[in-house]
């Protein structure tokens, strides 16, 4: 338990129900391993403990599989692990196909000028965790670059010297959000000028309104 804070009580994860998705069981596992965090239910000799837990958060098949195969007498493995508990339910019940889906998400994703550039690469860094073989650093980074619009990619690459093999992601992403602020703050400019009206215009319509007073006479 948290020092200080032993009053703290913090629900269980929802419950995973076989679901063939790998980002509802990585949401499953990722509660379920906070919430131990949070009741100290860590440590070498929490085993049986963690294990035991686990089962109360499954529902439909997966705690029908969890009673036949995680708590029958006869199971050859004898003792469960809650490392080879959950990897054995990641082969049982996430097929490779979602693997596959994964790679074909990840390139389809495009960018999107109304989402901007962090969205793109919070896009593209979901997808490899799930993949079968993921993509390393310098491929994430063509993904990324070769994914901007052409005339970004230009300036990038002639103006502020960036390269898939030398230039840092980070760096790469600092600089696609700059231009993006210049290019909106320009936008914004550019809007605000059309909607103003010109001094030509002003001292026409200043003009006008001369022409239109009454003459006085004696």
């Amino acid at each position: 338990m948290i020092p200080k804070m032993k009053n703290l009580r913090v629900a269980a994860p929802e419950k995973y129900s076989s679901e063939d998705d790998i980002k509802i069981c990585d949401t499953w596992i990722t509660g379920l391993l906070w919430w131990y965090q949070v009741h100290n239910v860590t440590g070498s000799t929490k085993y049986s403990v963690r294990v035991d837990l686990c089962g109360t958060t499954l529902k439909g098949t997966t705690s029908a599989w969890y009673s036949d195969e995680v708590e029958a007498w006869n199971w050859p493995n004898g003792h469960w692990v809650f490392k080879d508990l959950v990897c054995t339910m990641y082969k049982r019940f996430i097929h490779e196909v979602m693997a596959q889906n994964a790679a074909v998400k990840f390139d389809h994703t495009l960018y999107s000028k109304l989402k901007g550039a962090l969205a793109f690469y919070n896009d593209l860094k979901q997808y490899p965790g799930h993949m079968v073989i993921s993509p390393d650093k310098y491929s994430m980074k063509n993904k990324f670059l070769k994914g901007l619009p052409i005339d970004m990619i230009d300036h990038l690459l002639k103006t502020r010297w960036v390269t898939t093999k030398h230039t840092p992601f980070k760096v790469i992403l600092k600089e696609v959000k700059a231009m993006e602020c210049s290019t909106q703050s320009f936008n914004l400019y550019k809007k605000e000028q059309q909607s103003c009206p010109s001094n030509n215009d002003m001292e026409q319509s200043g003009d006008n309104n001369n022409t239109d007073l009454p003459t006085q006479t004696c």
